[in-house]
């Protein structure tokens, strides 16, 4: 590649971070507003209600995907009409098939939390699912070419809508009617956006069996890696939700929703920018080029140094500081959620270097190492959950997630391995980081309240 095409693939790149981090950054605000201001209006049980309401919508979700949006950025054919209206058929189709199967289990689900609202709010919840379905496949064609300028745009103006029906909802009824509506609001105007403001295709119903094969192919892994996301990633709650009282699974949730803020943001940089490059680099290189392995790694070892130091480093602090940011955020009711996210912030640092790691070996073709993952993710939750609340309570259960990556860690560091791509000095350096910020973290709190905040909140 020549300088000139290389100055602008950077340059792109660049952009493209820079968008990417300022609309997180704007979503992250309207969030932390409409927080601030429904924890005022709403009581703790029903953040409860409706986390439970967003884990079986999530497992629908999952259960189901056969990676359309993957497919459109790693295809060849992914800009191609006939391929883009084959994914957009087969999203309607899943969407409707979504609500069909949440109206079915909403009953069911229900009765088994003795909770009858959870029935109602699940019908009307459950519509976000064929609205998805009809979004254009703009949505993805835009972070393919790096364009996150019109898709970020998108996103704040549906986060916007969210937050504001949310709170002027629950000003008039608070309830966990005010974040079904809002979510409702936020999913509509994220459909119209796509078809209307971004680059769409004018997409009719139709189906190239080529495609369609093409799809299916990438999407067995990643239907079986989804499959067990679920339960890796929502089945805390739904064990939580029965073994413990709706108002602590409330204060779980503000620390997950905290914590998830971070994660948000480092998935974003990964998928949106780390992994559209590496395809990008791999698509330049001829079929069964001999230095695949090499030119992509070089390209990650780039990115991963930057995303272990903004987000292990961070990590660090967030472990000693975030009983701080609860207290300085929430009022008293929601004070335990400070330490159960410094808890969870073990966890943070771990999906960095792992989740990088996985996009890596994605890149390189070996999809089925994220359904190992999934997989090794799962069965940790659904075995230490219940055990950990049988020794520890609640808290046990908190300690459990916090390690939830260890699994992880032997899959993903077993498979780069065996390829050749695992080096300790890289991955020593995301624990380096990690170590740096709690010292940063300690230092700072011992100047400002004269011990580790953590373990005065733990303690007292």
């Amino acid at each position: 590649m020549s300088e000139e095409s290389q100055g602008k693939a950077e340059g792109t790149a660049g952009r493209a971070v820079v968008w990417v981090v300022l609309g997180f950054g704007g979503a992250q605000v309207l969030r932390l507003l409409s927080s601030l201001i429904l924890t005022r209006l709403l009581v703790p049980e029903v953040y409860g209600l409706m986390e439970l309401v967003f884990a079986f919508i999530v497992a629908l979700h999952l259960f189901s995907d056969f990676g359309l949006e993957t497919a459109i950025l790693q295809s060849r054919r992914g800009e191609e009409p006939g391929f883009l209206n084959t994914a957009w058929t087969v999203g309607v189709a899943r969407g409707l098939v979504l609500y069909v199967v949440c109206a079915i289990g909403s009953g069911p689900v229900a009765a088994f939390y003795e909770e009858p609202e959870l029935r109602n709010l699940l019908l009307v919840a459950g519509l976000t699912s064929i609205i998805d379905g009809f979004c254009a496949t703009s949505l993805k064609t835009e972070i393919r070419r790096l364009n996150q300028k019109a898709v970020i745009s998108l996103e704040l103006a549906s986060q916007v809508v969210t937050v504001g029906v949310q709170i002027a909802v629950a000003y008039v009824e608070p309830s966990a009617w005010a974040i079904v509506f809002g979510g409702i609001a936020g999913a509509l105007v994220r459909l119209v956006g796509s078809h209307l403001f971004l680059d769409a295709l004018r997409h009719r119903f139709f189906i190239d069996r080529t495609a369609l094969d093409e799809i299916f192919n990438l999407g067995r892994w990643i239907f079986l890696s989804t499959a067990c996301t679920f339960v890796g990633t929502q089945a805390d709650r739904i064990l939580i939700g029965k073994l413990v009282d709706l108002s602590s699974l409330g204060l779980y949730a503000i620390a997950t929703r905290l914590s998830s803020a971070v994660m948000a943001l480092q998935t974003k940089l990964i998928h949106n920018i780390v992994f559209p490059v590496l395809n990008r680099e791999k698509n330049k290189l001829e079929a069964g080029d001999e230095r695949e392995n090499e030119v992509l790694l070089t390209a990650f070892d780039a990115a991963r140094f930057k995303l272990d130091f903004t987000f292990c480093f961070g990590c660090g602090l967030l472990l000693i500081g975030a009983p701080i940011v609860v207290d300085f955020l929430y009022d008293d009711r929601y004070l335990p959620a400070g330490p159960i996210l410094s808890i969870l912030s073990l966890s943070l640092a771990a999906s960095t270097s792992l989740n990088a790691s996985e996009t890596l070996l994605f890149s390189l073709g070996h999809t089925r190492y994220g359904f190992y993952r999934s997989l090794a993710r799962a069965l940790y939750v659904v075995t230490a959950v219940p055990l950990a609340h049988h020794w520890g309570g609640f808290w046990g259960i908190v300690w459990a997630m916090g390690l939830n990556e260890v699994p992880v860690a032997a899959v993903i560091w077993a498979a780069k391995a065996r390829l050749g791509l695992f080096r300790f000095r890289v991955e020593f350096r995301s624990f380096a980081f990690f170590f740096l910020g709690i010292g940063v973290g300690i230092l700072a709190s011992l100047v400002l309240v004269g011990e580790p905040y953590l373990f005065v909140e733990i303690t007292e």
